[in-house]
């Protein structure tokens, strides 16, 4: 089920928030709670509910698993429970991927049966090792069977994130008036929805035609449809998971949870380190705790830092994706990362700090990550490197067809760009009202917003929302999936 679907905004949503306050009325907060993991079953088993059956094995054995580690904390214990994890995640994402690595190695053919990736299998894989370690380190909170299967299997989290720690939503579901959702709640999460929905239909899925334009034609573009492509691509990602995230928080908040930011302007970053503390804010912060610190961080030399750096984002690139293009990207980004460290070492303790050099980190940034993103997107590097030869000009600034890209889609384009550099995010604009749990990129406001803001974006935000559900309605079925409910 999508969030951007009929069915989700019209039926489920609305059904689960109205059985939600009935139970909390009812039986209290663990009723409560049983209504929400009973109606994430059956948002998870919608289109394959034969999946739900290893949902609930998976969650079996890692809460097991975890209750134990945090009685006698264990190596081989929580290895082992790391190992089960990734043997599921590869089995069922990356068998295809490591078999044709076989074949190409003994110059045979490995013939591989098509599985059915489950749903969510990287974010649910990811949560659930976090919490291994938590309960080997005697970090993770004491949680019942109950309280896990909610902080798991939660809908509006479960499909694409943000990936939650222990100590994050399981201490609100025993709260003091966990779950009784008041006016403010229920504003917080409309606007969301709103506002995410519409950046999804109206600007992400617009932009797709203009990337897709160019990438199908990646070996005849010149220099202008290239940028242009590589740039469109660029803010349909942005807005499709800007739009996921401000729904994933959204729809939570209107059963009175509240969700971890998870996407913080990361196009207004003024270095790569910086994109990676607003982009994925929960990937990255999962892939520096369990990953990067692991293979040494910054304790053990330069050559060591380097090459943990490089191999934490190879294998983040990975995550997203079983092929080449995604590591590639992931490599590219750790190259980025080191070379920024480097830099910072060396001569950026010298440049004095002005708004001319962030306007310009700010630009390079972006640039170097719309590079990145070619990578991403491309199905295969031929693709990729067509792309980027003609970024670099090496077919001149129209190529070898005609431009694909009019005046129109390029305005369009560079009027996005500008938006995204100088308006307030959605979190921002409700950062008075506590959208989602605190964060340092987050801060919450001081004093509510002066009345000229308030009077301009809720009115932008009921015609935003409506011409979002327009759009839904027209296309029915048709909707486009969120880019990231791939991966």
């Amino acid at each position: 089920m999508l969030f951007a679907s009929a069915e989700y905004l019209f039926v489920f949503l609305p059904l689960v928030v109205v059985a939600t306050a009935a139970a909390v009325r009812l039986g209290g907060a663990r009723a409560a709670m049983a209504v929400l993991i009973a109606a994430s079953l059956v948002f998870y088993g919608w289109h394959d509910p034969a999946m739900v059956a290893l949902l609930l094995a998976g969650m079996a054995v890692n809460y097991a698993l975890g209750v134990r580690l945090a009685a006698a904390p264990s190596r081989g214990l929580l290895a082992l429970g790391i190992a089960l994890d990734l043997a599921v995640l590869g089995w069922f994402k990356y068998m295809g991927f490591f078999a044709g690595i076989v074949a190409g190695l003994g110059g045979q053919k490995v013939e591989v049966s098509a599985v059915a990736l489950p749903l969510a299998i990287s974010f649910l894989v990811f949560q659930q090792i976090a919490w291994l370690v938590d309960c080997r380190a005697g970090r993770a909170v004491r949680l019942s069977p109950l309280d896990f299967g909610l902080f798991v299997a939660f809908f509006p989290q479960l499909l694409a994130g943000p990936i939650v720690r222990a100590g994050e939503t399981p201490p609100q579901f025993a709260a003091p008036g966990a779950f009784r959702i008041d006016r403010r709640d229920l504003g917080v999460g409309v606007a969301l929805l709103a506002l995410g929905l519409f950046k999804k239909v109206g600007l992400a899925d617009g932009l797709a035609p203009l990337a897709d334009s160019v990438f199908q034609a990646s070996g005849r573009v010149g220099a202008v449809d290239a940028w242009g492509g590589a740039l469109a691509y660029t803010l349909q990602i942005y807005f499709d998971f800007s739009g996921l995230s401000d729904m994933a928080i959204g729809s939570a908040r209107l059963v009175g949870i509240r969700l971890p930011a998870n996407f913080l302007s990361p196009y207004r970053a003024t270095s790569i380190s910086e994109f990676w503390q607003r982009w994925h804010v929960s990937l990255s912060r999962f892939l520096r705790d369990y990953l990067y610190i692991s293979l040494g961080g910054n304790r053990r030399g330069q050559v060591r830092h380097v090459s943990a750096l490089v191999t934490t984002m190879m294998l983040g690139g990975l995550w997203h994706g079983a092929g080449w293009t995604f590591v590639t990207w992931g490599a590219l980004h750790g190259v980025y990362l080191a070379v920024y460290h480097f830099w910072r070492r060396t001569a950026g303790k010298r440049l004095a700090a002005s708004g001319l050099r962030s306007a310009l980190s700010c630009l390079l940034t972006v640039v170097a990550v719309a590079v990145a993103w070619v990578f991403f997107r491309a199905a295969s590097f031929t693709e990729a490197s067509g792309v980027l030869a003609g970024m670099a000009g090496l077919r001149g600034l129209e190529g070898l067809a005609p431009p694909l890209l009019d005046g129109h889609a390029l305005a369009w384009i560079g009027g996005l760009l500008a938006a995204v550099w100088v308006l307030p995010n959605s979190l921002q604009w409700l950062a008075d009202l506590g959208p989602c749990l605190p964060s340092p990129q987050l801060p919450a406001a001081a004093t509510p917003r002066p009345f000229w803001r308030q009077a301009v974006f809720l009115p932008a935000v009921a015609v935003w929302g409506a011409v979002a559900l327009l759009i839904v309605l027209h296309r029915g079925a048709n909707t486009a999936p969120f880019l990231y409910m791939v991966f």
